[in-house]
């Protein structure tokens, strides 16, 4: 059972729900090696489903969606210095002009508070129970779309899940 409140427990057998973290397994990456070879990148560590739940849901005999859409997540150590270099004036790759010292705090404090939709970044404390092992960032522009008849294979990589409320 996750420990963190951003993420809470599901059934195995449950159908997918949009916040649903998937991991790259085997199957997954065959996927991507068909459809889009950028997505088999290593530092996408994680994936994270966008698709709204209500189009996941069958009635009378399928389901409303017939593509499935899934988000990046990467180590926030990865992306971290990128981010920053957005906002924050460098004298050297990874090194800041202290005068942008409240920028960066700013951003970080949206970031943490769940609260940076501009940038479309979605914080991912870690948690194992609820598949993410260290800081994470889930960049909701980075996206894919699969058919809906990869389904039980996204289903069978589901390793956590956010609450509904995000």
């Amino acid at each position: 059972m996750p420990s963190h409140w951003t993420y809470e427990s599901f059934q195995i057998d449950s159908d997918l729900e949009q916040g649903d973290i998937l991991h790259p397994t085997e199957e997954l990456r065959n996927i991507f090696q068909e459809v889009h070879k950028n997505f088999l990148d290593p530092k996408y560590i994680a994936f994270i489903l966008l698709t709204q739940s209500c189009d996941l849901i069958i009635r009378k005999g399928k389901r409303k969606a017939r593509y499935l859409n899934i988000a990046v997540i990467c180590e926030l150590e990865s992306v971290l210095h990128d981010l920053l270099s957005h906002i924050c004036k460098t004298l050297t790759p990874g090194v800041y002009f202290k005068e942008s010292k409240s920028q960066a705090k700013m951003l970080l404090e949206r970031l943490f508070g769940q609260n940076e939709q501009a940038l479309g970044l979605f914080y991912l404390h870690p948690d194992n129970d609820a598949g993410i092992t260290v800081p994470a960032v889930a960049m909701l522009r980075i996206s894919v779309t699969l058919r809906a008849d990869h389904y039980n294979i996204l289903k069978q990589a589901r390793r956590g899940r956010l609450t509904t409320e995000f």
